[in-house]
């Protein structure tokens, strides 16, 4: 899946995925991309390296920087954590 990001990152003359500016179809993978990303690196360690995908983690480190993105990943660390700590149970 990063390979095909990249590729199709790699194609792209505005570094978007479907438009000259950053839209739903970039943000949907933001989630997708912290959980495939923690994923390669607990399981994969010397399988994965982010180096090889130069434009995906461009791409990936461009949406973090997001104000509205920052904050839902903030929000998602803290639900996860409150998950851990039994806070739904």
């Amino acid at each position: 899946m990063v390979g095909v990001l990249d590729a199709i990152l790699a194609k792209s003359e505005s570094g978007w995925l479907v438009s000259e500016k950053c839209t739903y179809a970039d943000l949907i993978f933001v989630p997708w991309n912290e959980v495939v990303i923690s994923y390669l690196f607990a399981h994969h360690p010397n399988e994965f390296d982010i180096d090889n995908y130069p434009r995906y983690k461009e791409w990936t480190e461009r949406l973090k920087e997001r104000p509205a993105v920052k904050k839902a990943l903030d929000m998602m660390v803290q639900i996860t954590a409150d998950g851990y700590a039994g806070k739904y149970d």
